[in-house]
């Protein structure tokens, strides 16, 4: 992704140094919008995956501590 930031921003610089300013910015705005696009949807997989793990997390320490209890017969007479 950092790779792409910095080939937008050079992008940016020839054309405008060898085109005209009013249509340089086209392809590098493209590619940053890009880049914004990836990182993004990256972004809401990782928070998804995180807020999953955080629910089964608490899955298992539950029934660990259902497991932790010893069950025993008490006999009455």
């Amino acid at each position: 992704m950092q790779i792409l930031i910095v080939c937008a921003i050079v992008s940016l610089l020839v054309n405008a140094w060898t085109e005209d300013i009013s249509i340089a910015w086209i392809e590098p705005s493209a590619i940053l919008f890009a880049v914004s696009a990836c990182t993004l949807v990256a972004a809401g997989n990782d928070y998804q995956k995180e807020k999953q793990f955080i629910e089964l997390n608490a899955v298992a320490e539950d029934k660990k501590k259902v497991r932790s209890y010893k069950h025993f017969k008490l006999n009455i007479l």
